[in-house]
Parts: C-alpha cells; structure tokens; sequence
C-alpha cells in the first residue's frame, strides 16, 4: 500500500499530508531493514516456598533481634508460590528456642484497619544472608483460621524481602 500508493491517498492534498508520508516513509524503513539478532530470552524462574501452615519462621532484624512469623497460607500464581504470614507478638535477641504457645498473640497491622495478613516477594532474598530460621515448630490453626473465601476481597499486605525491614518498622513500630 505504501509502495503503490494507496497509503497516503485518504491525505493527500490535506494539511496532514507531510506529516503521514513522514510515518510511511518511517514504517516503510523499518520494514525493508534487516531483522535484528536474534537475543536471548531468560529463563523464567518461578518463586517457591515450601513452608507448611502453621509453621513458625524466626526473622533477625538489621538490629539483632528476632521476630517471628507463622505461616498462613501459599499464594500460588504465574510467578510462584509466596508465603503469606503474621507476626507473632514476641521479640528478642535470641531465638525461641523452645517455640511459641499457640496462644501467642498475633500483632495488627498499624494503618491498615486491624488487618494482620501480609504476603512476602522473594525480591531482594540474596539481602537476607542467614536471616531466616526455620524454627521446626508448627502450631495447629484451624482449617478456617485466616483464611480468606474464594471470591471475598484478599486483606493481605504485599512486601518484598528487600523492604522488609522498614515495614516492620512502619507497620508494627520495629526498629
């Protein structure tokens, strides 16, 4: 259409005449220019996680101390699997050697209208470098202990690793 033509037709004449033979004159180009190489398409790697429910994860701050996180589900989807946690209300310079009782309190999330589920991105998990102790510890939850029903809004927070520091400090007042 363009080599006979009938491209520029519906402008010729018209005050926009110059500016489309510019964009066929361009797309002409590119048509007739060599392909570019060939490039190299990386190989997608899904995020995994192989924590069970219940299980309990102690967490070192940049400051030392430990916190700890129980696992409440898997969120499955095109990337992955990410844990989604709670914060358990214990904090300390050392790990709960012994575990946590069941009845440990579990922290709210400050701004965010009592909510306490949060889901964390393995972006940035080269930063944790040892941070993470799977305490071998599980408590039993419900089978509809935080668990959100199919088709009901999802009330979780999303973090990634790499931020996780500062929402701990912004979100539970940790520093």
């Amino acid at each position: 259409m363009i080599a006979d033509g009938t491209a520029i037709r519906p402008w010729a004449g018209g005050p926009d005449e110059r500016k489309r033979r510019a964009v066929l004159e361009a797309a002409k180009q590119k048509i007739e220019s060599p392909q570019p190489a060939p490039s190299k398409i990386k190989k997608r790697v899904l995020a995994t996680c192989d924590w069970e429910r219940g299980e309990l994860i102690a967490y070192r701050m940049l400051n030392g101390d430990y916190v700890v996180l129980r696992m409440l589900d898997r969120h499955v989807d095109r990337g992955g699997a990410y844990p989604e946690c709670e914060l358990l209300d214990w904090r300390g310079p050392g790990l709960p050697i012994e575990g946590l009782p069941d009845t440990t309190p579990v922290r709210d999330l400050r701004n965010y209208g009592g909510g306490k589920r949060f889901m964390v991105l393995s972006i940035g998990q080269r930063f944790l470098k040892d941070r993470l102790k799977r305490l071998n510890v599980k408590h039993q939850l419900a089978d509809n202990y935080s668990r959100v029903p199919r088709g009901r809004t999802n009330p979780t927070r999303v973090v990634s690793w790499k931020e996780f520091d500062k929402f701990l400090e912004t979100s539970f007042e940790l520093a």
